[in-house]
């Protein structure tokens, strides 16, 4: 596949998954043997972590939306930096719903092997999305 597919593709898998909640883009777009490399604690790894993570957070956030700010790509890997967004009406990472809205940034470093995600790489604003449900104090406000 060229980069631009690849660029396609991941782009694709990001909103169609998490933004849609459509899981047969799974199949079509990762790889059977794929290696996460940075499963949210107590998250199973391989196909099945992406999967519990993905039901987790449309599960805590319906509503959640994936805008996709910037795609770049060299090789065989493709970097999305994302801004990801909803509000909390059901529980996620054990927090209970809040009923708040949030939007943070994420950074997604992608291996992609004949057009599909073999492995992945992410850094989350976790801290932000936590302290705008309530589940974290604001600095300044214990």
């Amino acid at each position: 596949m060229s980069t631009e597919q690849n660029k396609a593709n991941m782009g694709r898998l990001m909103v169609d998954l998490f933004a849609k909640g459509d899981f047969n883009v799974i199949d079509e777009l990762v790889a059977s043997d794929f290696i996460e490399h940075s499963a949210a604690p107590g998250m199973p790894g391989g196909v099945a972590g992406l999967k519990a993570i993905a039901q987790m957070i449309r599960g805590g956030f319906p509503d959640f939306n994936v805008i996709v700010e910037d795609t770049i790509a060299e090789g065989d890997r493709v970097v999305l930096r994302l801004i990801e967004e909803g509000t909390q009406s059901g529980q996620v990472f054990g927090i209970p719903p809040s009923g708040k809205q949030a939007r943070w940034s994420a950074i997604h470093i992608i291996r992609v092997e004949d057009g599909k995600m073999v492995e992945h790489w992410d850094t989350i604003d976790l801290m932000s999305m936590m302290r705008q449900i309530g589940a974290i104090p604001a600095p300044g406000h214990a």
